[in-house]
């Protein structure tokens, strides 16, 4: 029951999460403290995508900020590799992982992104808790050899096991709990790292490479 209430809880939080990032045009992720994703990220630019060494000099810089967030008790906007623009605020949000920080931005756009912090502070200081129990449900169990190879997060190997299975993206949506705009984008990054045109393709490459296995998906 309460592996149940906690996953209820996170995909609401996904929910709102994503309607946030479409409505602000930019980024929103969950992370722990480690800066490794906990929710899907809404409306992460496909820049952050496009270069393996980028992503790993973000997930540095990203671990950086959170160690200074944590010592100074406050929120932090700073650059990262990219040249976007990163907020990260340590939320309210009380998981068996905590803390957790909410990461938002990644645009160029400082202005515009600055007039939205306060609501997305406030929204995020919730005093939302999980049961001590409870699991994310959303993590992938085992990370395979081939999918560090190909520079896929955990998430994106959720999305290729539902694309091996056949599903659509409203089917993947569903079983999410996000939007189906979501899901686009990250099927569209799947393709964009595996190097394929299509999501019969890409389940080839993940079948043929063991990224996925075809069990796994049930």
């Amino acid at each position: 029951m309460k592996n149940f209430q906690s996953f209820e809880l996170l995909s609401k939080l996904q929910l709102c999460q994503d309607l946030l990032s479409e409505k602000f045009d930019f980024c929103l992720v969950l992370v722990n403290g480690k800066g490794e994703e906990v929710t899907l990220p809404s409306g992460l630019p496909l820049l952050c995508y496009e270069c393996e060494k980028v992503s790993s000099r973000c997930h540095i810089c990203l671990q950086q900020v959170i160690n200074q967030v944590n010592s100074s008790n406050t929120s932090l906007t700073h650059k990262c590799p990219g040249g976007l623009y990163v907020n990260v605020y340590l939320t309210s949000l009380s998981p068996p992982e905590k803390p957790l920080y909410l990461v938002s931005g990644r645009t160029p756009d400082l202005t515009a992104f600055n007039n939205h912090l306060n609501l997305l502070h406030a929204f995020y200081s919730l005093p939302l808790s999980w049961p001590e129990e409870a699991k994310t449900s959303r993590r992938v169990q085992q990370t395979s050899p081939s999918s560090m190879i190909y520079g896929l997060t955990n998430q994106e190997i959720n999305i290729l096991n539902y694309l091996v299975a056949g599903l659509s993206n409203k089917d993947i949506a569903q079983k999410l709990n996000i939007s189906q705009s979501t899901v686009k984008t990250h099927v569209a990054h799947v393709l964009e790292k595996l190097k394929v045109s299509n999501r019969t393709e890409a389940a080839t490459v993940a079948l043929k490479h063991k990224i996925v296995m075809s069990d796994r998906h049930a």
